[in-house]
């Protein structure tokens, strides 16, 4: 009979953590599409978080749950940011040379310019890509210019007003 007791609680908690991941993935696969809203997921991220955790507090609490071994504290586990910022360390230490830094968006002279930089695991620039809008999607702009990772100039393609290689 205690064996029966013992699992009770690991069809909700799976439940909720498979919730809570999607969810989580669905905010990333956002934010990823839609960089220029990168700054409402900086509220977004931690309110979900503390919702979440205080359902889950509150759960445990009143003896909705009851945490009875190592399988519902694994799972428990993964209803935390925990295994997100562990995964993104990981694949920080396997990625490969470089990995994009920063991305931005903004206006100039009455164009749409998009930047992305991309850097080595040591955080030297690897290269800074410049593109602009043309309404539907981007251009290669600007002189492209490639690094080693010790940051000797590799090669530079000039793509300046989309006149260089696309």
């Amino acid at each position: 009979m205690e064996t029966k007791n013992k699992y009770q609680n690991t069809p909700f908690l799976l439940i909720f953590a498979f919730f809570y991941t999607a969810i989580t993935l669905f905010f990333i696969n956002d934010l990823n599409n839609n960089q220029s809203a990168s700054l409402g997921y900086l509220f977004i991220f931690p309110i979900f978080w503390i919702i979440a955790g205080i359902i889950l507090i509150f759960s445990i609490k009143y003896n909705k749950i009851k945490i009875k071994g190592a399988l519902d504290i694994l799972i428990l586990s993964f209803s935390t940011p925990i295994p997100l910022f562990i995964f993104l360390f990981i694949s920080h230490l396997s990625s490969p040379s470089s990995h994009i830094n920063s991305t931005s968006e903004y206006d100039k002279n009455g164009k749409r310019f998009k930047e992305i930089e991309y850097v080595y695991s040591n955080l030297k620039i690897e290269r800074k890509e410049i593109y602009t809008s043309r309404g539907y999607g981007w251009n290669k702009d600007s002189i492209w210019v490639y690094y080693d990772k010790d940051g000797k100039v590799l090669k530079k393609e000039n793509y300046t007003q989309n006149k260089g290689l696309n």
